[in-house]
């Protein structure tokens, strides 16, 4: 899905970011 292109592709450059982006994400919807 979505989740796994992006943690695939950014969680190995910036872990802790994609955490924060995805939390906001959620946290919004």
């Amino acid at each position: 899905g979505q989740c796994s292109e992006i943690c695939g592709v950014n969680h190995s450059f910036m872990p802790i970011m994609i955490e924060v982006v995805l939390f906001d994400f959620f946290k919004m919807s």
